[in-house]
């Protein structure tokens, strides 16, 4: 009998399927390049950001997350945090990246919350 193998899951925060608007920048050489996109999955320990422009792997950036009035429990409604690259997304899949970030905030009450 062969066993059966069976990946483990690395995430320790619950994601959650919030598409919500998202500015992002990051320095390339002198220069700062900003662009914005959306959200797929959104937990306190990162985001994916699909997008059609992406960083590069391991780059530091900058995002803004502007929230819906019902979740906004930061002033401004506005999440800002600073991240790392984890994963770049293209051809044959959702194009967008990863940024693993402390958010800080709690998605769980949103509207549309769908663990993920």
């Amino acid at each position: 009998m062969v066993p059966l193998v069976v990946a483990q899951e690395r995430r320790k925060a619950t994601r959650y399927r919030l598409q919500l608007p998202v500015l992002f920048s990051w320095h390339e050489g002198d220069e700062i390049r900003t662009r914005g996109g959306f959200t797929r999955d959104v937990s306190v320990q990162g985001i994916f950001v699909t997008s059609s422009a992406a960083p590069p792997l391991r780059t530091a950036v900058n995002v803004e997350l502007l929230l819906p009035p019902s979740l906004g429990q930061v002033p401004e409604n506005i999440i800002k945090a600073q991240g790392f690259v984890v994963r770049v997304c293209g051809r044959t899949e959702i194009p967008g990246f990863v940024v693993a970030a402390d958010l800080g905030a709690d998605f769980a009450g949103a509207a549309n919350d769908r663990p993920h």
